[in-house]
């Protein structure tokens, strides 16, 4: 059914719609020799610079367009280095969850942003999007808090 309202919608018929796919996490194949990503952002993250920060700045205005992100909410899924998540809230964004699967990355997200930003509204989670529930209240531990304007996902085939 999901993927039915997504064809129709992605082809112009129920525009608006919320589509919601789900797949539970345990069906998430895992690789045979796992990839260090998170030690891989770490590392990218230790070399990160104001200019490369504001390249990133650059990179998200030429997609969403001048002031796009001011008073948005975003849904980083796979925030890695934690970049685009610091790019977004710099940019104006009215609060961001990070999220993903490998904690050196979260604890990577976690510092970029504590160590870029003084008063702003993030938070970085530990989990699969698969895991969050978006109907659940904002006390739950699988919901996203409200619904997010902008979803920023890095997926890797596996």
């Amino acid at each position: 059914m999901a993927c039915e309202k997504w064809h129709r919608w992605k082809h112009g018929g129920d525009s608006g719609a919320v589509v919601r796919m789900r797949q539970p996490a345990q069906h998430v194949r895992q690789p045979a020799t796992p990839f260090a990503f998170g030690e891989n952002r770490a590392s990218f993250a230790q070399h990160l610079d104001q200019t490369k920060i504001e390249a990133a700045e650059a990179e998200a205005i030429k997609l969403l367009g001048p002031g796009a992100s001011r008073r948005q909410t975003f849904l980083d899924i796979g925030c890695g280095s934690g970049l685009h998540t610091l790019a977004a809230l710099r940019l104006g964004a009215e609060r961001v969850l990070a999220l993903d699967l490998d904690p050196v990355s979260v604890r990577t997200t976690e510092k970029m942003l504590r160590d870029n930003l003084t008063d702003a509204k993030w938070r970085v989670r530990h989990v699969s999007i698969f895991d969050l529930n978006p109907l659940a209240t904002a006390s739950s531990t699988s919901s996203v808090p409200g619904l997010c304007s902008i979803i920023l996902a890095t997926w890797i085939k596996l």
